[in-house]
């Protein structure tokens, strides 16, 4: 009975052990996600903007170090050309669309397909309190509707290099894909037609990987 109640304990205090560094893991993999960091930009009227970015991985972490730096030609674009409707055509965490949205409260669509940066881009809406004015749009743009396999180069939050309806990159080599899986793309036409978006954009901002000509096909009626 003793060598019996011995075998408990120790089988016990295994799945004690267990549940301790359970909650620990736990509990720092929770601060990780939730660790933000703060930008400052001053854009092209002087105004100082405030933006806050959550840093879970560290392409997160790049994408706030180099907000100011990495395009400034697409900030500059912005203050000289915004208002009204903004579509931010890959999306990723959101950085335009909420510098988009802080500088002039107007709609924007944020289409960012990645099952990886989409739960980002919506928690730096809210954190940056724009939810309101930026509707998410979690499927990609081609040049029809029609459900083709996404295939993703990366799995950690941030990452680009994706792939819809095709399996090449930016540079038409093929795309080393680490992810796969089926989604319904559509086209943006088919979207203002079917009455899912009720406005036509002012300024469309297209940041893809190899297939800007198929989504341009399907804006073609909107462009004119």
């Amino acid at each position: 009975w003793s060598w019996f109640t011995g075998l408990i304990l120790f089988e016990y205090n295994i799945v004690d052990r267990r549940i301790r560094w359970s909650k620990i893991y736990s509990a720092v993999l929770a601060k990780i996600k939730n660790q933000t960091q703060e930008v400052v930009y001053v854009n092209s009227h002087g105004n100082e903007i405030k933006l806050e970015f959550f840093i879970p991985s560290a392409v997160c972490k790049m994408r706030a170090d180099t907000f100011s730096s990495k395009e400034p030609e697409i900030l500059k674009w912005i203050d000289q050309s915004g208002g009204g409707v903004f579509w931010d055509i890959g999306a990723n965490i959101g950085l335009y669309s909420i510098y988009y949205a802080k500088n002039y409260k107007q709609p924007v669509i944020a289409f960012e397909p990645s099952v990886f940066n989409t739960p980002e881009l919506v928690r730096n809406l809210n954190i940056n309190c724009v939810s309101d004015v930026v509707q998410v749009i979690p499927n990609p743009l081609t040049s029809k509707t029609a459900m083709e396999t996404f295939r993703l180069s990366s799995s950690e939050e941030g990452g680009a290099a994706n792939a819809f309806g095709v399996s090449f990159g930016h540079d038409g080599a093929e795309l080393k894909t680490e992810l796969t899986y089926d989604v319904l793309g559509f086209s943006a036409i088919e979207l203002i037609k079917n009455g899912y978006l009720k406005q036509y954009p002012n300024l469309v901002k297209i940041d893809v990987d190899g297939i800007e000509h198929l989504i341009l096909e399907g804006m073609e009626d909107i462009l004119k």
